[in-house]
């Protein structure tokens, strides 16, 4: 197996293992952030994307730019969740929030050309 097809698999288990013990936690409060934090799987979907967008793959900049928006939103969905001790800087982190990922997109861009 390449490199891209392990990224690509262990992205998408990872952004349906998320979603999963996120709903779980949702329908049932305490039921998975009792054990662990969820978020954690988004730390493992953010290492495989950019493992995946490292490593050239078929129609990689459509895949790419599907990723950014997806981890950006989760940025801001994050942000928005747990945010409350921000107060008024809440909207400005928000949109560096989203911003983040497509910033770091094309730094990572840029230097491989």
């Amino acid at each position: 197996m390449s490199i891209p097809s392990i990224a690509k698999t262990g992205c998408f288990s990872a952004l349906i293992a998320y979603l999963f013990f996120w709903f779980a936690d949702y329908w049932r409060p305490g039921f998975v952030s009792a054990v662990f934090s969820v978020h954690w799987f988004l730390f493992v979907m953010i290492f495989f994307v950019v493992l995946w967008c490292v490593y050239p793959v078929e129609s990689k900049k459509s895949v790419s730019i599907f990723l950014t928006g997806l981890l950006s939103l989760f940025c801001v969905i994050i942000l928005w969740r747990e945010g409350d001790l921000f107060g008024d800087w809440l909207p400005i982190l928000i949109v560096l929030g989203f911003l983040t990922p497509w910033i770091g997109k094309s730094l990572l861009s840029s230097s491989s050309q």
